[in-house]
């Protein structure tokens, strides 16, 4: 039987992080065809901050699957639970504090 956290790890790769990193392919378009400088410095910021966000996510991705053995599956159910709650509180900030039209 494949360990809980394996499949988060998984469903989270290529969910969330591909996400991310489409999100970070839009706003690199959106740097290169802006002409306003002040834009184009807050877009940047924005980048910054989801290329932070893609690492976080990818650091718990190898987490997830390098501790996969360590716990029990209630244990892994109930972080499980509060992993998905932490990556919806991020994903619910960036479009709050970012502005972002798309996620």
């Amino acid at each position: 039987m494949t360990d809980r956290r394996v499949i988060l790890a998984q469903e989270l790769h290529d969910g969330i992080a591909q996400d991310l990193v489409g999100l970070g392919f839009s706003i690199d378009s959106l740097i290169a065809t802006t002409v306003d400088q002040p834009s184009r410095e807050s877009l940047r910021q924005v980048r910054f901050s989801i290329t932070e966000l893609i690492n976080k996510v990818r650091l718990e991705i190898h987490e997830l699957r390098s501790a996969s053995d360590l716990t029990s599956e209630t244990e892994g159910q109930d972080f499980n639970y509060e992993l998905l709650r932490v990556l919806s509180e991020i994903l619910k900030n960036v479009s709050k504090h970012a502005q972002a039209s798309q996620l």
